[in-house]
């Protein structure tokens, strides 16, 4: 058991929780709590490490048998250790160290995401949780984007990182991405003022859909490289949606005109 809080696996997992220079150097990120525990194992994504405490639920214990299958570095630590190293507010009693999965984009893409500079981990993450439900081929993240293996944004994609591919990308690239697909995607941006709403578009064509910032929207040379935009009616009165909703609106759109008559 280890009791120290000063402990090099304890360190090492605090840097992970904390700072995403950590992860992109080590490639490893934290997984907290008996639903992503078992995302991983179902995902079959590589485990480095486990902790667990006295906590753990009799379902997170029917899951140490399985990891300890996966890796010989299973730890139990003290409660009150436990606790201290947890990023919520009530610890699951588990915590797993895995490797970022580097997953491959399908060569004929139907629908790819791109996430222009969002902020927000729980945007970010609840967008990758309505990509995965809604069967999106890949998740495209221009700089300035939060950090998707960030611990809030796994919490709030429920593990979708683990099944969604992910690439960091310019919006340059993002249009090269675009135009060198077997079947090129149309770069279509959500925009406020497009002309054209969402179910007046015809969105069954291949196309990457670009979710601009919460506050600043998409960025101008991003703008420039769109070859379409679409828009979401509200009422005149309001702002507009969250980053997170428009996105799943939009994607649920996108399925229902590519799925119904």
């Amino acid at each position: 058991m280890i009791t120290s809080f000063k402990n090099p696996k304890i360190k090492m997992v605090r840097e992970l929780l904390d700072a995403k220079k950590s992860r992109e150097n080590t490639g490893l990120m934290v997984l907290e709590g008996v639903r992503l525990a078992e995302e991983a194992l179902d995902k079959a994504i590589g485990i480095q490490m486990c902790f667990f405490s006295e906590s753990l639920s009799e379902r997170g214990k029917m899951l140490l048998e399985q990891v300890a299958q996966a890796t010989d570095q299973v730890e139990e630590l003290p409660q009150d250790l436990m606790d201290r190293l947890s990023d919520t507010q009530h610890a699951q009693g588990i915590l797993l160290v895995c490797t970022i999965p580097d997953l491959p984009f399908p060569p004929s893409p139907a629908l790819i995401i791109a996430l222009d500079r969002i902020n927000d981990p729980g945007n970010l993450g609840t967008i990758l949780r309505s990509a995965a439900a809604l069967k999106a081929d890949g998740i495209l993240l221009t700089p300035g984007t939060t950090d998707p293996y960030s611990p809030k944004a796994l919490r709030a994609a429920m593990g979708a990182q683990l099944q969604l591919p992910i690439r960091w990308q310019t919006a340059e690239e993002i249009k090269a991405t675009c135009t060198s697909a077997k079947e090129p995607l149309i770069l279509t941006a959500s925009l406020m003022d497009c002309p054209q709403a969402c179910w007046e578009t015809d969105l069954t064509r291949p196309l990457c859909l670009v979710i601009g910032n919460e506050a600043n929207g998409i960025s101008d040379e991003m703008l420039g490289l769109a070859d379409a935009c679409v828009r979401i009616p509200i009422a005149e009165d309001t702002e507009s949606f969250n980053a997170a909703i428009a996105a799943a609106i939009l994607m649920y759109e996108i399925k229902r005109q590519r799925t119904m008559p």
